[in-house]
């Protein structure tokens, strides 16, 4: 069924294995000591690559472990999350949620483009850019990919952190702020003024670009869309359309009629995307035919997620909606205490949803029931803990961000089997 230094404080509040409703402090207590701690040595960092690196596992794995003992080869029919507790937490200056690779987790750190050791939260690699990384970093199967305020976009060895190839935007005084999309043979950008470019894997040469909306992407990390069968499906701007764009010739192969606020999702020959008109609009992946449409209470800026035939958003009501994947009936909505501006993943069978309100809520897919919430104290203990970034699973485990801020939870999963 159904994603730096640091230190670990063990005198930090653990959370009760019986609770169903988790408090977790993200305090000043750590302000910037984790910054200081040494980097692993290149040749551990190497070792490690080099034990891990054949697992074929990635940040989406729902679990499964390496093989190393055939009894437990058997992947549980499903999974009950149980119990929550903090593993590890970095306040900083970081500008995401990190991604999560096969065995390293990636993030940007100031001017940095840094590689995490999942277990620790320790920088194993750092790359020290041109300025501040605004958005946050992609991962491709041998690079990751960051950039940030003097336009340029930095392709490192996700190994050992080394240059392989950066692009300059040819305007000056623009901004990259948002993910690459990681293609077959080409990468997608955008900058802040919602030019796209259509970019060689290998070398970083340009091969197309595309003109977007005026209105310039926002000081957050912004998801660009993603790619399939050659190519990209995309949101060029803060209020650009949906385009779906060859990869490797950069042809428009059309364009959606509607403005969008977030990136688009695809699945099953179907796009599906949050629109300014207050509705998630659902496309034909062949020729961008309006397939359904449905109405929310309010503007939606959370990309969708698609699981198990529902397609699930946020939106600026404090919802969290769901919707029938084939005819856009609405199956259920749940209403947090703030608003769902992020994207809610679903993993390992149940929803997470981030709200404004500074909680993380664990919602079941097919009732949208909570089974959990994972509320978060700010800095300070003051006010609320912001979460306008979606969760990123990493095997058992979730890492957040907030407030600049790195936080892991361990979950605690039941495994579930048929009889």
């Amino acid at each position: 069924m159904p994603y730096q230094s640091n230190s670990v404080d063990d005198n930090r509040p653990k959370l009760s294995s019986t609770s169903r409703r988790a408090v977790l402090a993200t305090g000043l207590t750590f302000g910037l000591a984790g910054c200081m701690q040494p980097l692993l040595e290149e040749g551990e960092e190497a070792a490690n690559g080099a034990e891990n690196s054949s697992d074929g596992t990635n940040g989406s794995d729902d679990g499964a472990d390496d093989g190393e003992d055939d009894d437990e080869d058997e992947e549980p029919d499903a999974w009950q999350p149980v119990a929550i507790e903090e593993g590890w937490r970095e306040n900083g200056f970081y500008s995401d949620v990190p991604v999560a690779g096969d065995e390293l987790l990636y993030s940007s750190y100031r001017d940095k483009i840094v590689g995490i050791d999942p277990e620790s939260g320790r920088h194993v690699w750092e790359h020290t850019t041109d300025g501040r990384i605004y958005a946050d970093v992609s991962v491709g199967p041998e690079r990751v990919y960051g950039g940030g305020e003097a336009g340029i976009l930095y392709a490192v060895d996700r190994e050992s952190g080394d240059l392989d190839w950066e692009f300059e935007v040819p305007s000056d005084d623009v901004r990259i702020r948002s993910l690459s999309v990681v293609g077959e043979n080409v990468v997608a950008v955008a900058d802040a003024d919602g030019v796209t470019y259509g970019l060689d894997k290998e070398s970083g040469e340009k091969l197309w670009s595309h003109s977007g909306s005026s209105i310039t992407i926002q000081n957050t990390s912004r998801e660009l869309g993603q790619a399939v069968d050659g190519k990209f499906v995309l949101q060029g701007g803060e209020r650009d359309r949906v385009r779906v764009i060859e990869a490797e010739s950069g042809d428009v192969q059309w364009e959606g009629d509607d403005q969008v606020w977030a990136a688009p999702t695809v699945d099953d020959d179907v796009v599906f995307a949050p629109v300014t008109q207050d509705a998630v609009v659902a496309y034909d992946m062949a020729n961008g035919d309006e397939l359904w449409r449905s109405d929310l209470f309010d503007t939606p800026y959370s990309r969708p997620s698609v699981a198990d035939g529902q397609v699930f958003l946020g939106s600026n009501d404090n919802s969290v909606w769901s919707f029938d994947v084939d005819d856009g009936e609405e199956r259920w909505r749940y209403q947090t205490g703030g608003s769902v501006t992020a994207r809610t993943p679903v993993y390992r069978g149940w929803v997470f949803a981030p709200s404004s309100d500074g909680t993380l809520y664990v919602l079941d897919p097919d009732s949208g029931d909570v089974e959990l919430e994972i509320e978060l104290e700010p800095q300070g203990g003051n006010g609320t803990a912001e979460l306008s970034y979606a969760p990123a699973p990493h095997g058992d485990d979730l890492f957040l961000y907030a407030e600049s801020s790195l936080i892991k939870l361990a979950v605690d999963w039941e495994e579930q089997y048929d009889d």
